[in-house]
C-alpha cells in the first residue's frame, strides 16, 4: 500500500467527525447570538431611574412620620391643618442619579394651583431651607409652612395645597401639590403618647372629644372638638420641633413613655407650649418615675409616694361625684377580683387637687398652661366602660365648661345661653397669645354669627318643615364657614394689638400721608405758579425760549410745598429721645413697608 493513500474507512470516519464539529460550531454560534439578543433585550427593557423619588408630605402632628411601602394602606395619609397657624411639615424623598445639594421651598396654593396671598396683601409666604440628598439614600426633612386664611370671596375654604420644589446642583424637582384638609376653628389636636396606643382608642367615643350626632349632612370628624392622634413612640415622632407650630395642639396625653422619645428641640417646644397655655395630662402610676429628672421634672405637680392598690372609698367617692343621672352601673370599687394599681401623690407646693376627685387627680399651673397627674392609669378598662366617665373627663381632665345630660339617647349637650359654645374655639384650647387673641369689640360674637346663619338658613329653606333638618343645614353651613377661620392662637395681623403697633410705628416715623384732594390742590398750585410766572419773567427779558431751558433744569428740583406739610421732608430728630444726635437732615426717600407688619414675633 502506498504511504499517501488512505483507507476508505478512515476517510469516512474523518468526514463524520468534520460534520459533527461543524454542526456543533453552528449551534454554539447560534446559542451565543441568542444569548446576546436576550441580554440586549433585558438591558433595553430596564428603564432609567428618575432623578428623584416622589416627594411625600406629612403635616405635623401626625400618626405617620415616614412612608412605608409595605402595608396596603401606606398611601392613605390624612393630612390636616388649621388655616392661619404655622405648621411643621415632614418631606421625604431620595436622589437616584447623583448627590443633590440645593434648596427646598414650600408655598401654599389654592385648588387652581395659584399662590395663596396673605390677608389684605398682594404677597404670599414661601419657606425655604437647605437640603442635601446622598445618592440612593432616603432622607427626611422638616420645614415650616404657613397656610393663610382663605379670603371671604374664595370658593374653596376647606383645603389648601402644599407646593414643594427642589432646586440646585443643575437639577430640580417640581413635586405635585399635596392637598391638605382644613380643621374648623373650634377643632384642635389631642396627641396620645403611649406604648400601647390602642388602649386609648376609647377617647374617640367620648362626646367631649367627638360629640354624637345623627346628622347625615355633617361628618363626625368635622363635628369633633379634637382630632386624637396616636403616633408610635418607637419611631421618630411627627411632632413639630419649632414652638411656633404647636398652636394647633391643645392636649398631650403622656402614659409610660421615656422622655428620650422626643428630640431636644421637641422638648423645648413642649415647654414653651406649656407656658403659652397647653395642657399636659400625665397618666400614672409609672409615668411619674420616668419623668423624674427629665425636662419636665420642674413642672410636675406631684411626686410618687407609696404605691399599691387604690383605696375603695376613694374610688367610690370619685364614682359618686361624677355619676350622671340614669347611670345605674356599679361603683368603680365594687368589682370583685379587680384592684386598681396606683400611687399616692405627694403634691408640690404650687399644686392643687382637682375638686371632687378624692385627691386622685392633681394639677399645677405653668404660665397659662397646666400639668395634670392622675394616681391611676387612664387606660383602665373600667374607666372606658363607665358611662359617667365622659362627665369626669370633660370637667376634670379637659377643664371644659359643664353640660347638660339627656337620659334619652345618653347624650351631653350645651343648652340655653351656652348652646353655641359647641363652636367656640376658646373652650377647645387654652393656648393664647396677647398680640393675637385680644378680643376686638368690632367683631361679632359667636352667638350673633350662629343666630344670623340660623335665620338665613330658615329663610332659604322655607319649604322644609322639619326643624331638625333645618338645624343640620345651619350647622353644616356654619362648619364650612369656620374651616376658613383660625380660632384662638392663630396668626393675626389685624388684631387690636397689631393695629396699635402699626399706628405707633407710623407715628414714630413722623410720616403722615395726605389726602388725595390736598395733593391735587398742591400740584395745581405748583403749575399755576411755575408756568405763568416763568413765562412772564422771560417775556419781560425778551428771551421766551429760555423759559423752556429753565423749566427743564429747575422744575424737578422745585420744592413742592406738600412735601413739607405731609412730613416727607420733616426731620426725625424732634421725635427721638434726649440723645446727642447730629443735626437733622431732610429725608431723601420714603420706604414702603409691607402691609403685614408682624407684631408678635
Amino acid at each position: 500500500m502506498n504511504a499517501g493513500s488512505h483507507h476508505p474507512a478512515t476517510r469516512l470516519l474523518c468526514c463524520a467527525l468534520s460534520c459533527i464539529v461543524a454542526i456543533g460550531a453552528v449551534q454554539l454560534s447560534g446559542c451565543n447570538r441568542s444569548q446576546s439578543k436576550t441580554g440586549a433585550a433585558k438591558v433595553k427593557e430596564k428603564k432609567p431611574l428618575p432623578p428623584f423619588e416622589p416627594l411625600r408630605v406629612f403635616v405635623e402632628p401626625n400618626e405617620r412620620s415616614s412612608f412605608n411601602p409595605g402595608p396596603k394602606d401606606s398611601a392613605r395619609i390624612v393630612n390636616v391643618l388649621k388655616p392661619g397657624h404655622w405648621s411643621g411639615i415632614l418631606l421625604q424623598t431620595q436622589a437616584n442619579t447623583k448627590e443633590f445639594t440645593g434648596t427646598l421651598s414650600s408655598a401654599p396654593q389654592n385648588a387652581q394651583r395659584r399662590p395663596l396671598e396673605l390677608e389684605q396683601s398682594p404677597y404670599w409666604v414661601s419657606t425655604m431651607r437647605r437640603v442635601t440628598l446622598p445618592k440612593g439614600q432616603q432622607k427626611q426633612f422638616e420645614s415650616l409652612f404657613f397656610a393663610p386664611r382663605p379670603r371671604p370671596e374664595s370658593t374653596t375654604k376647606a383645603s389648601t395645597w402644599i407646593a414643594n420644589r427642589l432646586s440646585g446642583s443643575g437639577q430640580g424637582l417640581q413635586a405635585q401639590p399635596e392637598p391638605v384638609l382644613h380643621m374648623p376653628s373650634y377643632q384642635y389636636h389631642m396627641v396620645v403618647l403611649a406604648p400601647q396606643p390602642a388602649r386609648y382608642r376609647y377617647l374617640n367615643g367620648l362626646s367631649c372629644v367627638r360629640p354624637r350626632t345623627n346628622a347625615a349632612l355633617i361628618s363626625p370628624l368635622d363635628r369633633a372638638y379634637y382630632r386624637v392622634e396616636f403616633p408610635p413612640v418607637d419611631a421618630p415622632l411627627a411632632l413639630p420641633s419649632h414652638p411656633l407650630c404647636w398652636t394647633s395642639i391643645a392636649y398631650i396625653v403622656w402614659d409610660d413613655v421615656l422622655p428620650d422619645a422626643l428630640t431636644p428641640e421637641q422638648q423645648q417646644a413642649m415647654v414653651d407650649w406649656l407656658h403659652w397655655g397647653g395642657a399636659l395630662i400625665v397618666s400614672g402610676p409609672d409615668s411619674l418615675d420616668k419623668l423624674a429628672g427629665s425636662f419636665l421634672a420642674d413642672y410636675l405637680p406631684a411626686k410618687v409616694g407609696s404605691s399599691g392598690p387604690l383605696q375603695a372609698d376613694k374610688l367610690a367617692e370619685l364614682h359618686d361625684a361624677w355619676r350622671v343621672r340614669g347611670d345605674g352601673s356599679e361603683s368603680l370599687a365594687a368589682r370583685e377580683g379587680r384592684t386598681w394599681s396606683g400611687v399616692e401623690l405627694v403634691k408640690h407646693t404650687e399644686a392643687t387637687a382637682v375638686p371632687n376627685t378624692a385627691e386622685l387627680i392633681v394639677e399645677r399651673r405653668i404660665g397659662r398652661g397646666r400639668v395634670l397627674v392622675t394616681a391611676f392609669r387612664l387606660a383602665e378598662p373600667e374607666l372606658a366602660g363607665w358611662r359617667s366617665f365622659d362627665s369626669m373627663f370633660n370637667a376634670c381632665i379637659l377643664g371644659r365648661p359643664p353640660r347638660l345630660h339627656a337620659e334619652i339617647g345618653d347624650r351631653f349637650a350645651y343648652r340655653g345661653s351656652r348652646e353655641h359654645d359647641a363652636f367656640d374655639a376658646r373652650l377647645s384650647s387654652g393656648v393664647r397669645f396677647f398680640s393675637r387673641d385680644v378680643p376686638d369689640a368690632n367683631v361679632k360674637s359667636r352667638n350673633e354669627i350662629t343666630d344670623a346663619l340660623d335665620d338665613a338658613s330658615a329663610m332659604r329653606f322655607q319649604g322644609v318643615t322639619d326643624l331638625e333638618f333645618q338645624t343640620q343645614i345651619a350647622e353644616s353651613k356654619l362648619i364650612d364657614e369656620l374651616k376658613a377661620n383660625a380660632g384662638v392662637a392663630g396668626w393675626n395681623d389685624f388684631s387690636p394689638v397689631a393695629s396699635a403697633a402699626r399706628a405707633t410705628l407710623r407715628d414714630a416715623a413722623g410720616i403722615s400721608v395726605p389726602k388725595r384732594s390736598f395733593v391735587l390742590k398742591m400740584i395745581g398750585l405748583y403749575l399755576i405758579v411755575v408756568v405763568p410766572v416763568n413765562w412772564l419773567v422771560f417775556r419781560l427779558l425778551g428771551r421766551i425760549e429760555w423759559a423752556w431751558c429753565w423749566a427743564g433744569s429747575n422744575g424737578p428740583g422745585w420744592p413742592c410745598p406738600s412735601s413739607h406739610w405731609c412730613g416727607v421732608w420733616s426731620s426725625c430728630g424732634p421725635r427721638s429721645s434726649t440723645s446727642d444726635s447730629p443735626a437733622p437732615r431732610p429725608r431723601s426717600r420714603c420706604w414702603r413697608c409691607s402691609p403685614a407688619i408682624r407684631a408678635d414675633t
